[in-house]
């Protein structure tokens, strides 16, 4: 199995251009580009990417990473719920403005941008009310963070 996982492609204003979000599991140890040391675990990382027929081409540093999970070793298990959850964090709407903003890039749809008041989702279990025909089933609601 792959140790990355794309999980979204977001257009932009210009037709060939794209911001890639993924989740990834890095061995960790020395950065040769940075001079650091990367802990081994799971990342999320946005970057932008240009399309152009069959090619695909990434501008050095132009992106940039968030360790999600600290871990011993890789799981495919693992891997998938960091994915699950991943676009729900505080960290992808930083990394995904702060990659807008150094490439001066705006989105075709400018939802994912915390311009804003964000809505997240949760589910809520009503009280069994007795003339209820679906009494104690979980209802969808939105609210405002």
């Amino acid at each position: 199995m792959s140790r990355k996982i794309l999980l979204k492609q977001l257009p932009t204003t210009d037709p060939d251009r794209f911001v890639e979000v993924e989740v990834y599991y890095d061995e960790g140890g020395m950065s040769y580009f940075t001079g650091g040391f990367n802990k081994r675990g799971y990342y999320v990382a946005v970057q932008p990417v240009k399309l152009d027929g069959g090619f695909r081409s990434i501008t050095a540093f132009s992106g940039t990473k968030a360790l999600v999970e600290e871990t011993k070793r890789f799981s495919a298990r693992k891997l998938q719920e960091v994915a699950l959850q991943a676009l729900h964090l505080p960290v992808y709407r930083t990394l995904l403005n702060h990659v807008l903003a150094k490439g001066n890039i705006r989105l075709q749809d400018a939802a994912p941008q915390c311009a804003g008041p964000a809505e997240t989702t949760a589910l809520t279990f009503p009280e069994a009310q007795p003339d209820e025909n679906r009494a104690g089933e979980p209802q969808l609601q939105t609210s405002p963070v």
